[in-house]
């Protein structure tokens, strides 16, 4: 009997460490393409480019496909002069992951596990499927069609542990995608984060494709799916490739004079021989050495490249760039608003800095590099160049920037393969890369101290920070240096420094930001804070992609708010989708959930999820849902409900059953006993779940949290004495730049989150409408935007445009991961929140992003089955498939109440010494409140100044309350 698999180990020693799975997997998020290795070029590639599985690079047919799989064309597969490439060998790449700068990311190479040719007629060689499948081997391919039902084979294996590539050829004119599930020996039992979907081109034609798996351990099965339950398939050159670590790993860089020094480490059971600068050097098992690099100077550049060649193993390069202000380098000088741009000569690189002060703010360095060499540059252009001396004087350079002016703002560049284009607009820099290269840039470095970064959908930082930290996810996921692209919700990566000089400016600690957008979403965007891949303790920002590049940087004197700001408005918000349901439609199936599989069995009790396990209570928010939906009053059997069953509170029932004070006296012994924890300064304190990972500190989201039952408490009451107290708490949260902390139960406090935004931005617009200071409203717009990096404001598959996630990290630190999952909920409470900030401010068109929140929402809901109406809890873009529990859409009523009609909650009206809460629209007038909306025959009561009932009975129309 023929093999399945011909099996080809290159390698027979593995690492058998736990901690290294985590590394292996770390390829799917850092797996690198070969590149050339001249020194000069490997000086600039910074880190090795990585071999992903949609490369930065790919072709543009597989432009479309899914950032965790692509189509892959054979020719880029096989090109690369790193070494001469074997059938059974691949390489990828890595970069430095310490800020310390110790340990570098282990390098990987590919051992060939095994192929499977279909080439024995009439046999599956071990592969079976379900019992609709009918499947036949024929001319060296395996089909198969499937007739009315979830088509799928599987075959049992035996793979060792490392992470998988399959390489697979098909052909279909099925409209369908390829879905692989498996199973391993830690984990036995398929699950939804073991699944990676395959997008399939239905032309009848054969096509390559690959994909990653992300196994941990030893893979004992593989499942193929196929998302249409009607069709055929043709199948054939199955291949998987096994992730290997490196033997050879460099694990520290240090600096001296003008070498810098690698510390080479064999990490593997067996000894290593290879070769460097031309000398032989063995290492034994867990052996270290001292291997040195010299500078190579270009321009302002000083390059380091360390090349080893081992015995049986594919070359390792490690190289770094770093910027040396003494080297003679002439420049061209170009205007950038308050600040200089200028442009080497040769266009390898360029900086920013201030008037008056020759420190760069940030080096683009190199503004371009392909993966083969490091390009020379011709500039196309009359405008002089200066040399450092003549830049020190301030009135030449003022003279060459005025003279940019008055002539032209562009640079153009050209080597032999590639055209460099370089324009200035106020505060922007454009920066064009066209050729037929596979580019990195431009690489942004920045200097100085980090007070935020951001890379949109992935990192969210303060200072202190680093990028890829595990504080809030676990490896590998933790590795955001390159992440996939439809994690990213909008191309923006950004930073705001602290203590950069500027001569002239008063303040003390001015603040620069730096920020760059493309509009190519499949550009791949870097992100490394410190930046680790040259050992440098500066910020590094880069662009890959293969062909074309375009990006503008934004350089100001603001913080990292108006760089988003800058960024949505010159993309533009994006046109909201249209609703998945007419209102009716939409109102239905809000209410059958409520009726059916959230209902308990008294019919005045619900479950905050649907499944059993979540017991059921008599909630006011899915009361009052409830009543808005139907008009219809549920009172439970001790006429008393449960404060919650949703994030947005909902308190309209309170109004309806005769005991509106007792439940304020409840609002009131809940605030006191808030007051009780309140520390001096204003802050609250919840004691961390992840005590190995983060100390006890206050965080935004959880003192917002707090905050905001008391901003809600004194909102009913108008209680000035609380108010007070609660000042000292708004004061407080000035300190914070970053939404963090929202999902305190579940996450360290540390991680990034949009409901902590959502609190934040509630809080201070309900500050400013109490006290109208218009620091609230300054503050609740900083928080509005600041939630934006959350919200998808691009969209290349179905319910992802305006869909948000719910943190940049996991539930537990482990799962569900998030990035790249929306949770409808969490994005509703945004909505909700920002939709009441735009009553007062137009910044942006806030109404339109919370209706687009709204309607990806409601398009994620379930609308059949066992769980109708009902949210999931997650919803997972990649896949297409809910995630986690199923929730009560109670949020959805509120947000589409607060579009639909005037007020959702209750509404609240103010003048001189009166205030009136009511559960309808009401306006003051001369001689008391004018109420709206209030239904025939319905008795509700309104609260006056925190302490006194009115019963009112509703008329249909108006109902009007005279008051004293």
């Amino acid at each position: 009997m023929i093999p399945i698999f011909k099996r080809q180990n290159l390698c027979k020693k593995t690492v058998n460490n736990r901690l290294l799975f985590y590394c292996v997997f770390v390829l799917i998020l850092t797996a690198s393409p070969l590149i050339s290795l001249s020194l000069i070029a490997q000086s600039l590639v910074l880190p090795t480019t990585k071999y992903y599985k949609e490369s930065p690079f790919s072709d543009e047919e597989t432009e479309s496909f899914s950032a965790e799989t692509s189509a892959v064309s054979s020719s880029l597969l096989s090109s690369s002069s790193a070494f001469q490439l074997s059938e059974k060998v691949r390489f990828t790449g890595g970069a430095l992951e310490n800020t310390d700068f110790q340990n570098v990311r282990r390098q990987h190479y590919e051992e060939l596990w095994g192929t499977h040719e279909f080439s024995d007629e009439k046999k599956m060689e071990g592969w079976s499927g379900n019992s609709k499948l009918r499947s036949k081997v024929e001319n060296g391919y395996l089909h198969l069609k499937i007739n009315g039902e979830q088509p799928y084979i599987s075959r049992n294996f035996q793979v060792p542990e490392g992470s998988v590539r399959i390489q697979f050829r098909m052909r279909t004119k099925t409209p369908s995608d390829c879905v692989f599930r498996w199973l391993s020996v830690t984990s036995p039992r398929y699950r939804d984060d073991k699944m990676v979907r395959v997008k399939l081109i239905h032309d009848g034609q054969w096509h390559d494709y690959e994909t990653e798996l992300p196994v941990l351990s030893t893979l004992t099965n593989l499942a193929i799916q196929f998302t249409a339950s009607d069709g055929e398939w043709d199948f054939d050159e199955f291949t998987l490739w096994i992730k290997r670590l490196h033997p050879l790993s460099v694990i520290n860089m240090k600096q001296i004079n003008d070498r810098l020094e690698y510390t080479v480490a064999n990490q593997s059971d067996a000894s290593v021989t290879f070769e460097y600068a031309g000398q032989k050097e063995t290492l034994a098992a867990g052996q270290k050495t001292v291997l040195t690099a010299v500078a190579e100077n270009h321009d302002c550049l000083k390059i380091y490249t360390l090349a080893l060649k081992p015995d049986n193993y594919p070359e390792l390069h490690y190289s770094s760039c770093r910027y040396d202000p003494a080297l003679d380098c002439q420049w061209y000088a170009m205007p950038l608003g308050k600040y200089y741009f200028e442009v080497s000569e040769s266009g390898i690189a360029a900086r920013i800095r201030y008037p008056n002060n020759p420190k760069p703010l940030a080096m683009i360095a190199p503004l371009v590099r392909d993966v083969s060499k490091l390009q020379i540059f011709a500039a196309e252009t009359r405008l002089p160049l200066l040399t450092k001396a003549e830049l020190d004087d301030r009135n030449l350079v003022a003279e060459a920037h005025d003279q940019f002016r008055l002539v032209d703002k562009t640079l153009i560049f050209r080597s032999t393969e590639t055209v460099l284009t370089l324009r200035t607009k106020e505060n922007r820099i454009q920066i064009g890369i066209e050729g037929e290269e596979n580019y990195e840039g431009p690489v942004i470095r920045v200097t100085g101290n980090m007070q935020n970064a951001l890379l949109a959908g992935c990192e969210y930082l303060s200072p202190r920070d680093s990028s890829g930290s595990a504080i809030d996810v676990v490896p590998p996921y933790s590795d955001r240096f390159r992440p996939p692209k439809y994690w990213m919700t909008s191309p923006l990566a950004a930073v705001t420094i602290i203590g950069y000089e500027r001569p002239g400016i008063d303040d003390l600690f001015p603040s620069s930001t730096i920020a760059m957008t493309w509009d190519d979403m499949n550009i791949q965007p870097t992100f490394d804070i410190p930046n680790q891949a040259d050992g440098t303790n500066d910020i590094r920002i880069s662009l890959c992609a293969r062909n074309k590049i375009d990006a503008e940087i934004y350089v100001s004197d603001d913080t990292i708010d108006k760089a988003i700001l800058w960024c949505v408005n010159r993309r533009g918000l994006p046109d909201v989708p249209p609703a998945p349901r007419t209102p009716a439609q939409q109102k239905k199936l809000n209410l059958d959930a409520f009726t059916d599989i959230l209902s308990g069995e008294d019919g005045a009790s619900w479950g905050y999820c649907a499944e059993p396990d979540w017991s059921r209570k008599p909630y006011d928010a899915i009361a009052s849902s409830i009543w808005r939906l139907s008009g219809e009053i549920v009172l439970p059997q001790n006429d008393d409900w449960i404060s919650g069953g949703s994030a947005i509170p909902s308190d309209s029932v309170h109004f309806l059953n005769d005991r509106l004070l007792e439940w304020v006296d409840s609002r009131r012994k809940q605030a006191n006993k808030i007051l009780s924890e309140m520390r001096a300064d204003g802050s609250f304190i919840h004691q961390t779940r992840f005590s190995d990972f983060e100390r006890n500190s206050p965080s935004s989201g959880y003192n917002a949290r707090q905050a905001l039952i008391l901003m809600r408490y004194v909102r009913l009451t108008g209680d000035e004495a609380v108010f007070r107290q609660l000042e000292k708490t708004l004061d407080y949260l000035k300190v914070f730049r970053v939404p963090r902390g929202g999902h305190y139960w579940e996450t360290p406090q540390h991680t990034p989150d949009l409901l902590a935004a959502s609190h934040l931005v509630n809080l201070y617009v309900f500050a400013y409408e109490f006290s109208k200071k218009a620091e609230y409203l300054e503050r609740a717009r900083y928080w509005a935007i600041a939630g934006l990096p959350f919200v998808y404001l691009w969209s290349d598959r179905p319910r992802m445009l305006y869909a948000t996630v719910p943190m940049y990290g996991a539930s537990e630190r482990e799962r569900p991961v998030w990035f790249g999952i929306a949770q409808p909920w969490c994005g509703c409470c945004y909505a909700y929140a920002i939709a009441a900030l735009s009553k007062y401010d137009d910044t942006l068109d806030w109404r339109k992003i919370a209706r687009g929140i709204l309607h990806a929402a409601e398009s994620m809901q379930f609308d059949a089955g066992p769980y109708m109406g009902c949210l999931p809890d997650g919803y997972s873009l990649e896949t297409q498939e809910p995630v986690s529990w199923k929730v009560n859409p109670a949020v959805l009523v509120s947000l589409r109440q607060f579009f639909d009609a005037a007020n959702d909650n209750y509404s609240v009206v103010a003048a001189r010494n009166l205030r009136v809460i009511s559960p309808f629209p009401a306006r003051l007038t001369r001689d008391g409140v004018m109420i709206e909306g209030a239904p025939l025959g319905v008795g509700y009561q309104i609260l006056i100044n925190g302490s006194q009932v009115v019963n009112v009975q509703g008329t249909g129309s108006r109902d009007f309350v005279p008051l004293k």
